[in-house]
């Protein structure tokens, strides 16, 4: 499971690529155009066509499905940049990238808390033509970024959900390569478990793909519960309504969208206690990608 690794580290230093290197693409959307400005200087000169028309499609149908442009959404991370700078997507892209002296991937600075180069560093290889999910996950950074639980699990999970509403153009074999990169599919690895709030990522590090892959199934569970257009009614609210801030600022927006008792269905993924609506061994009886798609 390859990662990007962001929130947790210091900047020390990181080789920057020269602007002379930009590749710019204007995108159209709701509310004015997003400019999409890649800094490639890698051997792979065609990923910059793929991360175009993936980073395009991806606003266009997040758009579509919330009713809300990426410039309101956006708006808090480019607030008090230069007009240049705004309502600007930055990748930049290296065949090695670096953080702190140690070769990580790939790591995520739109908030410029690394640095003041705001963009998404990536090695190609992390998201090649026919992989979107890393770099969809990134991007959708853009609309969410608080309540890391929450945040990190809709990226990942919204795109699939954005295929099956047909706001989002995508093979199968892309859908399946989405599924593989968060373990979808698959139970507890490692067999270390741990709720979600608090963040365990930096205190734990080998146990951030249960990280990721419990925020994931997360989010499925939501999906479930409130149902197709709940659902969308809770995406809405979360970049509409003041963002929340803790977990149980989420808990109080579920129960305007559906009255039930969500500390309960949350109960050992999300905060401490034993599982009791949910457990891993659900998962082991439903398929989640095949609620998304179709197999023969």
């Amino acid at each position: 499971m390859r990662r990007l690794f962001f929130g947790i580290l210091i900047l020390i230093s990181f080789d920057l690529i020269s602007e002379k290197n930009s590749w710019v693409r204007r995108i159209p959307l709701s509310r004015g155009e997003l400019i999409l400005e890649i800094r490639n200087s890698s051997k792979d000169k065609e990923w910059n066509e793929f991360a175009f028309g993936k980073t395009r499609d991806l606003f266009k149908g997040l758009e579509s499905y919330s009713g809300i442009s990426f410039h309101e959404a956006s708006a808090g991370i480019f607030e008090g940049q230069k007009p240049s700078e705004k309502f600007k997507v930055l990748l930049l892209v290296q065949d090695q990238v670096f953080l702190n002296g140690t070769r990580v991937g790939g790591f995520n600075n739109i908030s410029g808390d690394y640095g003041p180069v705001r963009g998404i560093y990536f090695e190609p290889d992390l998201a090649p033509p026919g992989y979107p999910a890393l770099l969809f996950h990134e991007l959708g950074h853009f609309y969410f970024s608080d309540v890391a639980w929450l945040s990190e699990g809709i990226v990942s999970f919204l795109p699939f959900v954005l295929y099956k509403e047909k706001k989002l153009s995508l093979s199968k074999e892309e859908l399946i390569s989405m599924a593989e990169e968060w373990s979808m599919e698959e139970g507890l690895q490692g067999g270390k478990d741990f709720p979600l709030d608090p963040d365990f990522r930096e205190r734990i590090p080998s146990a951030t793909p249960t990280f990721y892959n419990k925020a994931l199934k997360v989010q499925f569970i939501l999906y479930k519960e409130l149902g197709p257009s709940g659902y969308r009614e809770f995406i809405k609210k979360l970049v509409f309504d003041n963002s929340p801030k803790t977990t149980g600022q989420v808990i109080l927006i579920l129960k305007t969208i559906q009255n039930k008792n969500w500390s309960s269905v949350l109960r050992g993924w999300v905060t401490p206690g034993p599982y009791e609506i949910y457990s891993w061994k659900t998962f082991q009886k439903e398929s989640i990608i095949r609620n998304f798609v179709s197999f023969p």
